[in-house]
């Protein structure tokens, strides 16, 4: 009679592990798929012909969205009419932009030469026909190489006006120069990111 009763619970145990549900497999690392341009040259975003920018050639960056290519300045050098403006400014400035459902704002310090952007919402992963829509093959190879690890790319990026490159914010680089700028990038656990970007020129020549 035990040796039946312990068959029994035997048989019970094994059943019960046959049918509980599977461990979640881990989730896999990213593996960037480099885009791939659909557009020539002479239409693209950076280096077309055509005049895409309205902010080109100062001495700024801004936050763009890399899926609808919106751009949101960030004025820490001020301009008027295409010219620098070099007199104190005596004020804080804010701007930002509304994407999707996401919205950019920065509150910037001409005077002291940084700004503080916040990145909230809803933010969305890169869409490839987006982007390989608005930017040429060259300039596609050189964000296909800024994706690495285990991250995958977001929806903004940072853009210098006056060299024209584009550095997308990856979850694995929280701090990088661009030009006369650096930018210290904070993702938070919400899916918000901070920013403090500075103007930092050549201290010596």
């Amino acid at each position: 009679m035990k040796k039946l009763l312990y068959i029994i619970i035997l048989l019970t145990v094994v059943l019960a592990a046959c049918s509980a549900p599977a461990a979640s497999e881990p989730e896999q690392d990213y593996v960037h798929i480099p885009y791939v341009s659909s557009i020539t040259a002479a239409e693209c975003f950076v280096c077309g012909d055509v005049q895409h920018c309205l902010y080109w050639g100062e001495d700024n960056v801004g936050v763009l969205n890399l899926n609808t290519f919106e751009v949101s300045r960030i004025e820490i050098n001020r301009y008027e009419n295409g010219v620098l403006v070099e007199t104190p400014s005596g004020v804080l400035q804010t701007t930002g932009m509304t994407c999707g459902e996401s919205t950019v704002h920065a509150t910037t310090d001409p005077d002291r030469g940084y700004s503080h952007v916040q990145i909230k919402g809803e933010l969305q992963p890169i869409d490839a026909a987006a982007i390989q829509s608005h930017l040429c093959q060259s300039c596609l190879d050189k964000i296909n190489g800024m994706y690495f690890g285990d991250y995958p790319p977001m929806e903004y990026a940072i853009v210098n006006f006056t060299d024209r490159t584009i550095r997308p914010l990856v979850q694995n680089t929280t701090f990088f120069g661009s030009g006369n700028y650096a930018a210290d990038c904070e993702y938070k656990a919400d899916g918000n990111i901070d920013l403090l970007v500075f103007y930092c020129p050549p201290r010596f020549k």
